[in-house]
Parts: C-alpha cells; structure tokens; sequence
C-alpha cells in the first residue's frame, strides 16, 4: 500500500542519527512535523525520492523550520540552538512551503499533521 510500515520511519530514524525513536516521540507537545526534501517538490514520490529524505529532511517545530540533514541533526533537542549549523527559516514564507511540503505526504496517506497520533502510531 501507500503508506510506510514501521521500517521506513526506523530507517529514517537510523539515517538522521536518532538513536531510538522514543526520543523523537518524546516531545511532550507532539508537534513535530517532518516534510520531506526540497529535491521532493519536482518529483513524484518514488523510492527514489524517499531515498533523499533519508539524507535531508524539512523539520518544523511549533513555529520554526529548519532543513535538518542527518550529519547535524539532534534528537530530542528542540531549544533555538538544536539545528545550530543547518540553514534557520522563521518566516512565514518558510513555513508556508514547508507546510506546503508536509501537504505531499498527507495526499499520499503518510500521516495526518492534524492528528498528532497518526505519526506516533506508525512507529509501533
């Protein structure tokens, strides 16, 4: 089917440096949202294209975007300084296409932003 077994989010996990994905879920606010890679917007989702977000990936947290790249991101860290060595983006144009981004994978069934469960449950 379309959506992802627990292997992908593992692999995902693995490449960007997380050592258990605990600490990924263990945001007590449950908004973290991963988008997928810039390389994405002018491809159709394919293996291919998965294979680059393992490498690179559009994180937002709360209000805050970042591109997160699995040699600098920090797991469980969410203070202003995690992302220190990766491009920061605040505005609201920023957000918009990393949101943009996000909407690509819930067209393809990988999980609901709205439903802040849907991605947690897709670990186990």
């Amino acid at each position: 089917g379309k959506r992802r077994d627990h292997n992908y989010f593992e692999n995902w996990a693995r490449d960007m440096g997380m050592k258990t994905y605990d600490r990924f879920r263990g945001d007590p606010n449950g908004d973290i949202l991963i988008a997928d890679s810039f390389n994405l917007i002018d491809d159709p989702p394919s293996d291919r294209g998965y294979k680059k977000f393992y490498r690179t990936g559009f994180c937002i947290y709360r209000d805050r975007a970042w591109i997160a790249s699995s040699d600098t991101y920090h797991p469980g860290e969410h203070s202003d300084h995690t992302f220190a060595g990766k491009q920061k983006a605040r505005t609201d144009e920023a957000l918009k296409q990393a949101r943009d981004y996000l909407a690509q994978f819930v067209e393809h069934n990988l999980f609901n932003p709205n439903d802040t469960r849907a991605f947690d449950e897709s670990l186990h």
